[in-house]
């Protein structure tokens, strides 16, 4: 994989974690507003980046050549 791919993956696996994100923010705010606790906690937020492999050390390691 050259390089522009490699970053290619990465800025797509970015807008996938985004859409995820925006999805689990919108139903912490649906349960809100039901007076509920929200679904979704600061863990599971950080935990997008791994599952997506975009955190810091899986970007690194991508592009070591």
């Amino acid at each position: 994989m050259t390089a522009e791919q490699r970053a290619a993956f990465v800025i797509a696996q970015a807008v996938c974690a985004m859409a995820d994100i925006a999805a689990m923010q919108a139903e912490n705010q649906i349960r809100i507003h039901r007076g509920e606790t929200p679904a979704y906690t600061e863990e599971s937020f950080t935990a997008v980046q791994v599952r997506y492999g975009i955190d810091h050390n899986a970007v690194i390691s991508l592009f070591q050549d």
